[in-house]
């Protein structure tokens, strides 16, 4: 008998139902367990004044999945620029010249560095996670050259008089009036976190592309 019932309070037994492999007894709740079809089944009580009855926990799985599905939002598709782009070729580039691709909305994209981090916690429970997302390197791909290149030569945009060798280049090995050009990005996700029963883990990932076309053209050199 509780110190409430000999005091003459009113109250009322609760029953919780846990996440297999979570034992209730770690939170205050009486646990009974059992065996059944080969699973661990807990029962779980505990009594409660009026007024007194805890809100469910959130799970951290479920945090996770609402973090993330707000970090997808946030994450849109590269958009690109190029160079050169002649005159009078319709802003065509060079066969068997170096093109530079720049991604110029890298905060979008890209989240300026590859590295996405979100946190959340909810008041007054233990529930707390973090979620970390990387980009991977920025592919640029077409049936006449491609090239995958780490961010920070992603966002490395032309100027002149700046190296080829710190760009994101791609060499067309053949002429055609537009190359679909597609960039893409894969997004991998790891969200740690707990609820005050342990650790939990979890992954997600997301891919985000765009497809351009790129007229490529044949430059003649007169013989001297």
């Amino acid at each position: 008998m509780t110190a409430e019932s000999k005091a003459g309070k009113a109250y009322r037994w609760y029953k919780v139902e846990c996440q297999e492999g979570v034992d209730p007894s770690l939170t205050g709740y009486t646990s009974l367990g059992g065996t059944a079809y080969g699973q661990r089944i807990w029962l779980a009580y505990r009594a409660f004044l009026p007024g007194q009855v805890p809100e469910p926990l959130i799970a951290v799985e479920d945090l996770a999945e609402t973090l993330w599905d707000e970090a997808q939002q946030q994450i849109l598709a590269p958009t690109l620029d190029r160079n050169p782009k002649m005159t009078g070729t319709n802003a065509a580039t060079v066969v068997n010249l170096p093109t530079w691709f720049w991604v110029t909305n890298p905060g979008n994209s890209l989240a300026d560095d590859g590295t996405l981090t979100l946190t959340a916690s909810v008041p007054g429970t233990p529930v707390n996670m973090t979620l970390v997302a990387r980009s991977s390197d920025v592919s640029i791909t077409s049936v006449a050259g491609s090239n995958t290149c780490p961010v920070a030569q992603a966002k490395y945009a032309y100027g002149a008089g700046k190296s080829d060798a710190n760009a994101c280049t791609v060499t067309f090995d053949r002429a055609n009036a537009g190359w679909p050009v597609t960039a893409t990005v894969t997004w991998t996700a790891n969200w740690t976190g707990n609820d005050g029963t342990g650790p939990q883990t979890g992954t997600a990932s997301l891919t985000r592309s765009t497809t351009i076309n790129v007229p490529v053209v044949e430059v003649q050199v007169p013989n001297r």
